[in-house]
């Protein structure tokens, strides 16, 4: 059990390392949106490169081309998305993401998870629609 908590924390290490290499500058149409306190709704036919949000909701709608970081907040994917990492709060997959960490709070997954789903210390609920091409780890 010692074993399966050490894989699980350097999972989430390495997907919240890899969100913070979003923030390093890309090209000119490339957006990366850092929101504290506050909300962000990335809007169907909008493209971003990453979002952060801490103490706010996010919203994707359109397309995340790298990642989604949403801390104690909402973390709603309708649209398309890279990597999500929701800690503390729920997260939502109604569209597409590539792999998806959810910690400390539920997941439903209505869309499709195109790599790993991992869930630490919440709940999952995987509707009919649901698809996880990758492994499951709870």
């Amino acid at each position: 059990m010692k074993n399966k908590s050490k894989i699980l924390a350097i999972i989430l290490f390495l997907a919240v390392l890899e969100m913070t290499f979003c923030l390093v500058p890309s090209p000119a149409l490339a957006q990366d949106m850092v929101i504290t306190g506050g909300d962000i709704h990335i809007q169907e036919g909008e493209q971003v490169n990453s979002t952060i949000v801490i103490f706010g909701s996010t919203r994707v709608d359109g397309k995340v081309r790298q990642g989604v970081i949403n801390i104690l907040g909402n973390t709603e994917i309708n649209g398309n998305a890279g990597s999500v990492v929701a800690v503390g709060g729920p997260a939502e997959i109604n569209g597409t993401a590539w792999d998806v960490v959810v910690v400390g709070g539920p997941a439903v997954i209505r869309g499709q998870v195109s790599g790993d789903l991992v869930a630490v210390g919440g709940s999952v609920e995987l509707t009919s629609s649901a698809k996880i091409m990758g492994d499951l780890v709870i």
